[in-house]
């Protein structure tokens, strides 16, 4: 026996199949909460797809970062000539890239959580893996958006004008 909490009436291999597809599940919610911010004074959720990483909540007009989530203003910020300072959060970065890393990283440590506590399932139990068609939609998107390179340059002239070495 599986020496789990009963559960009749499914044989144990179709209880740790239907558990596989809960953690399962629960990789990919994780996944999806890394890249939704949520309004720290009213927490309706958002994502941003462009501009400054300042933002202006719609529900209650609470104003926090992008980045860290703390409440701020200009001067929270990495841009010297609206009162900030290098090493702060940036103003700017690439959106696409941020959710791209913010989503993997939670995908990585909610299954470093669920293989703690269930290490019968691997990794690759585990991973989300997208479909060709659906990797194909995303990069298509990316490409098409006609502000992409334009956000990238203006961060190369942003980090060289603050002293950083800008690529290109």
């Amino acid at each position: 026996r599986c020496q789990e909490q009963s559960h009749t009436p499914m044989t144990c291999e179709e209880a740790k199949k239907t558990k596989g597809l809960e953690l399962h599940h629960s990789v990919a919610e994780s996944m999806s909460e890394g890249v939704i911010r949520k309004c720290n004074k009213c927490t309706s959720p958002f994502i941003k797809e462009e501009g400054c990483n300042k933002m202006t909540c719609t529900r209650c007009g609470n104003i926090q970062c992008y980045v860290c989530s703390k409440n701020c203003g200009y001067d929270h910020f990495n841009d010297t000539t609206r009162g900030g300072k290098q090493g702060n959060c940036p103003l700017f970065d690439n959106s696409d890239e941020r959710h791209v890393n913010d989503r993997d990283r939670a995908k990585k440590e909610r299954i470093a959580e669920i293989r703690a506590e269930h290490p019968e399932y691997t990794e690759e139990d585990l991973d989300i893996k997208m479909s060709e068609e659906v990797q194909k939609d995303d990069e298509k998107r990316r490409t098409n958006n006609p502000r992409a390179h334009i956000e990238a340059r203006m961060t190369e002239l942003r980090a060289a004008a603050m002293g950083g070495r800008g690529q290109g």
